[in-house]
C-alpha cells in the first residue's frame, strides 16, 4: 500500500478534499493494520485464554472480509449520492446505447 502511494502520488492532482479513492485507501490502511493488532492479542493470550484466542480468530474470519466489503460499498454509494450528476456520467456505460 505504501508503494501504491509512491507510484500514484506524482500522477494524482492535489485536492483540498478527499475523493472516493482516498476514502477507500484510508479504509484499506485501517483493515491492513487490524490483523497486526489481532495477532498481538492472540499471541499474548494463546497460553492463558485459549477461548478468547479462538473467538478472536473466529470473528475475524467470519466478519473481517464482510465488513470491509460493506464499508467499501457504503463509501461508494454514499459519495455517489452526494454528487448524482457525476455518478450519472460515470455509470452511463451500463445503459445500452
Amino acid at each position: 500500500m505504501i508503494a501504491y502511494n509512491f507510484v500514484i502520488d506524482a500522477d494524482m492532482p492535489k485536492l483540498e478534499y478527499l475523493t472516493i479513492m482516498d476514502y477507500l485507501v484510508l479504509i484499506s490502511y485501517v483493515y491492513a493494520t487490524i490483523p497486526n493488532f489481532l495477532s498481538i492479542i492472540a499471541f499474548r493470550s494463546i497460553g492463558k485464554r485459549k477461548k478468547l484466542t479462538n473467538n478472536i480468530e473466529e470473528y475475524s474470519k467470519k466478519y473481517g472480509l464482510l465488513s470491509y466489503l460493506f464499508l467499501v460499498i457504503f463509501i461508494i454509494l454514499f459519495n455517489s449520492s452526494l454528487s448524482p450528476e457525476h455518478t450519472n456520467s460515470m455509470l452511463s456505460w451500463i445503459v445500452p446505447g
